[in-house]
């Protein structure tokens, strides 16, 4: 189980193509486009897109574990928490939308869109306050910083 576990993490790995651009200004902007330290929305989507694997490897290493009675390693609980399934379905539909129809919707756009209605849904059932943002911080700052790095001028 853990090699499994092991190869899919190195899988994991190996498509994250995620190359670190480090401007000297922690906000520099033009042409349009908005960087936050080393992080722009091209590094915003890469590492949606790499969450998204670990959390698919993830949960396949605790289904497996699951299914034959083994362990699963710690990174595995980790990936598929809570915060993870979010990041995995808004990247999912963010990709889905993207590549189908040809919507023309930009998939950075399109996920700080969907984690933003997935804020405001938290929100709304859990009430309008600050006690809700801040059971929700991880949540929040990464809607915050999506939704900065898309819709910022």
């Amino acid at each position: 189980m853990k090699i499994i576990a092991l190869l899919l993490a190195i899988c994991a790995i190996a498509r994250a193509d995620v190359g670190w651009n480090m401007p000297n200004k922690a906000l520099n902007i033009r042409g349009g486009a908005v960087e936050i330290g080393p992080l722009n929305g091209a590094m915003a989507m890469k590492l949606a897109k790499t969450a998204t694997i670990a959390y698919a490897a993830g949960s396949g290493s605790k289904y497996i574990a699951g299914q034959t009675g083994g362990t699963n390693a710690q990174l595995a609980d980790f990936v598929t928490t809570d915060m993870f399934a979010l990041n995995a379905l808004c990247t999912a539909f963010a990709a889905g939308m993207f590549k189908l129809a040809g919507t023309g919707f930009d998939p950075l756009k399109t996920l700080a869109a969907s984690q933003l209605l997935a804020l405001f849904l938290k929100m709304d059932s859990d009430g309008i306050s600050t006690d809700t943002v801040m059971a929700n911080k991880v949540q929040t700052v990464i809607t915050v910083l999506t939704a900065v790095l898309a819709f910022a001028p």
